[in-house]
């Protein structure tokens, strides 16, 4: 208990090389030809994510930003339409 107590405070200090992909941003608009094809003023896809990656050189502490008990960060993924008729 003792062991685990030093790792959770800040009297232990480690060195960390870590990077994390922490947010990525993906859009396609439909060219204007096949809008006005299909009658549509604007028409986009979108891909949005969170906390998709992160890599270490062989770390298997707690997460190096948080320091939750195991759990990294949520991945989230959204996936959008945006018409405008």
């Amino acid at each position: 208990v003792s062991n685990f107590n030093a790792q959770a405070s800040d009297a232990a200090f480690s060195l960390i090389n870590y990077m994390r992909l922490k947010n990525l941003s993906l859009s396609w608009q439909l060219p204007s030809a096949l809008m006005r094809k299909a009658n549509i003023q604007n028409m986009r896809v979108y891909l949005l994510a969170q906390n998709l990656l992160t890599f270490t050189n062989g770390y298997t502490g707690f997460d190096p930003e948080t320091k939750s008990l195991g759990l990294p960060p949520l991945r989230v993924i959204t996936l959008g339409l945006n018409v405008t008729l």
